[in-house]
């Protein structure tokens, strides 16, 4: 690519691999062309933004613009611009096709089997291997094994881009797509026994329950500056939170942060201390009249 051609732009928007080395030559090639006034935002989905932006001349330029789902993003000009975000892994035996539909009954836009193969299976191995090793318990996986991702990388089954990943992808662009056969035997090579019986209404709360807390703990933390509207607004439009829930703050405030707690207890018990509930959705919990968003 001939970046001269950036020199009038007023923002760059940097979307290469998951690599922080890589993101920060692109930063500095760039920033030698661009405008001193430009915007340089990467569209990272596991890298703090401060550590690309330590490689900059002008880190006050640099940003973050989140596009996880395109469709959702193209809705909204803004984009979302969180630190954290959440992968979970299931342990039971449960289908791709068993997991989407679980995952779309509870409201998101897209299956995360799906999503997966959208986003790139390489991708989603690079940024699972990166959270589980800078927030160690926090964000292991939930009894699976990534190496799962990194067969299926080694064997080139990269999504949707490479015409397998998850699913198969035809080159007629047929909408219905089967599993990959070779998928599925690798997972029976991973497979474990269950710790728990495996209900729909299970596999929902366990993906759910960790992306609330982490959204809580955003806000504990800091990184959600202006507060919970921003968490909604940003976890729903950013990263295809399910509208008709509002939020995870609009969540909780409804249905209550003791019974979110009460599920990552059970949780907890039986998968790990990856269920542990953040100390502000504890606090949140133990105070029933107490909300995220003021009446």
């Amino acid at each position: 690519m001939d970046i001269s051609k950036l020199r009038n732009s007023g923002m760059v928007i940097e979307a290469v691999f998951e690599d922080l080395k890589l993101k920060q030559q692109v930063l500095k090639d760039v920033e030698d062309v661009i405008p001193d006034s430009a915007v340089f935002a990467s569209n990272t989905s596991a890298l703090p933004i401060h550590q690309i932006a330590a490689a900059s001349k002008r880190p006050e330029k640099v940003s973050q613009l989140f596009d996880l789902v395109p469709s959702l993003a193209s809705a909204t000009d803004v984009g979302l611009r969180q630190g954290k975000v959440v992968i979970t892994v299931k342990d039971g035996p449960v289908s791709p096709t068993e997991l989407n539909t679980a995952t779309v009954a509870f409201g998101w836009p897209i299956g995360l089997a799906t999503l997966a193969d959208e986003v790139g299976i390489d991708v989603v191995y690079h940024v699972a291997e990166f959270l589980s090793t800078s927030f160690k318990t926090r964000m292991a996986v939930s009894g699976g094994d990534i190496k799962v991702l990194k067969e299926m990388v080694a064997a080139g089954m990269l999504g949707r881009k490479s015409g397998r990943g998850i699913f198969h992808y035809p080159q007629n662009k047929s909408s219905t797509y089967l599993e990959n056969n070779e998928v599925l035997t690798l997972m029976e090579r991973f497979s474990i026994t269950p710790k728990a019986e495996n209900t729909r209404e299970r596999i929902q709360y366990r993906l759910f329950s960790r992306f609330v807390n982490e959204a809580v703990l955003c806000l504990q933390e800091g990184i959600l500056v202006n507060g919970p509207v921003d968490g909604d607004v940003g976890a729903v439009f950013g990263l295809g939170f399910p509208p008709c829930l509002g939020g995870p703050f609009r969540y909780l405030d409804m249905h209550g942060s003791a019974n979110m707690v009460s599920r990552m207890d059970e949780f907890r018990a039986i998968y790990g201390d990856q269920f542990e509930p953040c100390s502000l959705l504890m606090e949140h919990a133990k105070n029933p009249d107490k909300q995220f968003h003021k009446r």
